[in-house]
């Protein structure tokens, strides 16, 4: 039977885990549960009978003295404030007490909840062996100095952090010279090259880059390897110039001296492909602690002590340059000193061919960058620290502020400047409600809360230095001094006018119609409802006016659907002029239909009938000049039919059946013509408590051209009204 894949991923992520010591976490908030791997388990040296862990099970393994900033960091990964990462103590059932590291990055479990993720690494080993490492790197700090390539870091503006002396000596300028200054002013030379090109790529897409470039302005040629990181860029140079012209030399010298005269560093191999002998010289010894003759068996031997995630992949490339004709080959991995022990190395060779160009021989060096890459990640290390020690707020992309207890700002971050325009210097000290509160009774309330909850997240309303406001999800929390008194208090907001604006779009594609921007059939019902409730609790009288553009098929059939769809947008904008006041509703039934709305008329129903006639007479007459669709004048009529509604009107799909009826009488009588329609009792003389009266539909008309009407004022309105 096949293991599934999903089974095999399963063993292959434990056996990682195993190989590099470090097991995996995942901490769901919501539950408060733990979830660790086989490997978490034997590094925290806790029992595997906690399969459901929780945070109090692994609390108690934890060292005393640690448990309180344990706690500390569970509580700012359930907040989301920060991906934490914490060096602290375990202690074993046996007694032994373990330095742990906890990393943690935060994500979004199958059911939508916040949760976090992250690995435990075991550093006892590393902490013992730290205090002779650093005792090593002081010793090797002038060789490094002296012996490896020049290099340099930059931030992320493109700013010189760090120059080594080698850089110094290349670059032909002192540290304090360059420190602090952008790259591209100091090297003005560089704008435009392929220096440039690969340091923004390297920059934008976070790849390591090496490649070989003339600096013009030097007139020397430099080899480069660029690391880029969060902080910014280091950057590993050498001159290559004397190299270069070597090259052109060694094509009139012997063939070992040239390759001689091409390797500088200090481990020199010689592979022998036809016997597939391997020799290696001194240089063995001191870096790795191997006699040449113990690793001289072949290529394999070599392969063999390069660390398994990396084996495969140096090899492949070393046969790969070998098949490929390639004229060298340069790699870097990590190799296993005799002590078991892997050194980070550099390792290029160049190979010599037959006339058939087949490989004979690869002559190589080697070059041992532990100390560099170790030295490279703990100035890393320290730097970051103090970053995040001095401006970790300051990284956030939300704007972080915080004040005392009187408002007075006290922290003022980079995302609080982007955000509100002030800057640090100008806020700090300003009271933070005066400065950008736009709605300070809302504040207030916000406020209380927090100091009655301790904390309080919710909309508020602020203002920016330009006198704009926005609006911000703000999350407040109270802080307390050592006797448990109100201090001060941290702010964190987050711009989401963002989202507001999709908001608006999603409820405008919900409610308006894409083509002519008004109401759509579900805002005009909404519409429709609110207008017989007001009504019913006015005992006023409304209207709703059904219009129809007549012999709109004929024009799409005959000019096209686009021309059709711009007459009904020329259509919206004059019924919408026709129709000023606010309270009323233009609205877009479909296809060429068009529903208004009026409310708020007199209770008296000829009085009413009155005033939306003459509103349908208005609408009428804003078809008399032609409409103009794209060079094309087009004439048009409409015809509308009108039915009024009351405080006894329920049924708005009724009053919209009367309107449609009544305007297709209106078609049928010619076109260009208001119908009213109403329900009239059939008796006239029952009296209006009688269960026996009954309504009928009743029509009476008004043409655009036509003088003379059939007055409101002779209807016969029935109880219903």
């Amino acid at each position: 039977m096949q293991t599934s894949k999903q089974v095999l991923l399963e063993r292959q992520l434990s056996d990682v885990q195993t190989v590099a010591h470090v097991g995996i976490w995942q901490y769901l908030f919501a539950s408060g549960k733990l979830i660790w791997s086989d490997e978490t388990y034997r590094i925290a040296g806790i029992d595997k009978q906690y399969v459901d862990a929780r945070i109090d099970a692994y609390i108690a393994a934890v060292h005393p003295d640690d448990r309180g900033k344990v706690l500390a960091m569970f509580e700012q990964a359930r907040r989301g404030s920060i991906q934490p990462m914490l060096e602290h103590r375990v202690v074993w059932p046996n007694g032994k007490v373990r330095e742990l590291e906890a990393r943690g990055y935060p994500f979004v479990d199958q059911d939508g909840q916040p949760a976090m993720a992250g690995t435990l690494a075991d550093l006892t080993g590393v902490k013992r062996s730290r205090a002779a490492l650093r005792a090593l790197s002081r010793k090797m700090i002038n060789t490094l100095e002296s012996m490896t390539d020049a290099f340099y870091m930059l931030d992320n503006d493109w700013r010189f952090t760090y120059l080594n002396s080698q850089a110094e000596r290349l670059l032909l300028h002192r540290r304090d010279e360059l420190l602090g200054k952008v790259l591209w002013e100091a090297f003005p030379g560089l704008i435009g090259t392929r220096f440039e090109t690969e340091y923004r790529q390297a920059m934008a897409q976070q790849r390591a880059a090496a490649f070989e470039e003339l600096y013009v302005p030097f007139l020397s040629c430099k080899e480069l390897r660029i690391f880029p990181s969060r902080e910014g860029l280091a950057v590993y140079f050498t001159d290559i110039s004397e190299r270069k012209r070597l090259q052109e030399i060694e094509r009139q010298n012997a063939e070992r001296f040239r390759l001689v005269a091409n390797t500088t560093t200090d481990i020199i191999w010689d592979w022998d492909l036809a016997q597939d002998r391997v020799w290696w010289n001194e240089g063995t010894r001191n870096a790795f602690g191997y006699t040449p003759d113990q690793i001289d068996d072949g290529i394999e031997t070599w392969a063999r002590r390069i660390h398994p995630d990396e084996r495969a992949r140096a090899l492949a490339s070393l046969l790969k340059a070998r098949d490929k004709g390639r004229d060298d080959w340069h790699a870097e991995y990590r190799l296993m000193r005799r002590d078991g022990a892997y050194a980070d190395v550099r390792d290029r060779c160049i190979f010599i061919r037959a006339a058939d160009g087949s490989a004979q021989r690869a002559i190589g060096a080697m070059l041992d960058v532990t100390a560099q890459k170790r030295d490279e990640a703990e100035r890393a290390e320290a730097e970051a620290r103090n970053r995040v020690q001095a401006s970790l707020l300051d990284k956030a992309l939300d704007a972080i502020s915080a004040t005392d207890i009187n408002g007075r700002i006290t922290y003022w971050n980079k995302g609080a400047q982007r955000l509100y325009g002030w800057t640090s210097d100008e806020v700090m000290g300003a009271n933070k409600g005066d400065l950008i509160v736009a709605d300070r009774a809302a504040f207030e309330r916000a406020f209380r809360k927090m100091l009655q909850q301790g904390d309080w997240t919710g909309e508020l309303l602020k203002r920016r230095k330009d006198g704009r406001t926005v609006c911000v999800e703000a999350h407040l929390t109270l802080m307390r001094d050592d006797a448990g008194r109100p201090q001060s208090m941290l702010c964190i907001d987050t711009d989401i006018t963002q989202r507001k604006r999709a908001e608006r779009e999603i409820e405008d594609l919900a409610f308006f119609d894409p083509l002519t921007a008004l109401p759509n059939r579900r805002l005009l019902l909404d519409r429709m409802r609110h207008a017989v409730a007001t009504c019913r609790r006015t005992g006023r009288t409304g209207a709703l006016l059904f219009l129809d553009l007549d012999n709109f098929k004929r024009l799409n059939d005959t000019l096209g659907h686009d021309k059709g769809d711009l007459l009904l947008q020329q259509v919206a904008l004059r019924l919408r002029s026709r129709v000023p006041r606010a309270s009323d509703t233009v609205a877009r039934h479909g296809g060429d239909k068009f529903v208004i709305v009026l409310e708020d008329l007199p209770a008296e129903p000829a009085e009413a009938a009155a005033q939306a006639e003459r509103v349908a007479e208005k609408i009428l007459a804003a078809f008399d000049t032609p409409f103009q669709l794209d060079g094309h004048q087009h004439h048009t009529t409409s015809s509308v039919g009108v039915a009024l509604f009351a405080r006894h009107s329920n049924d708005v799909d009724e009053v919209l059946k009367w309107a449609d009826m009544a305007m297709y009488q209106a078609k049928a009588a010619d076109r260009n013509t208001i119908r009213f329609t109403t329900r009239r009792c059939r008796s006239s003389s029952a009296p209006a408590s009688s269960s026996k009266q009954t309504c009928a539909t009743a029509f009476s008309s008004k043409s655009s051209t036509s003088s003379t009407r059939a007055s409101p004022t002779s209807f016969r309105w029935c109880n219903a009204w």
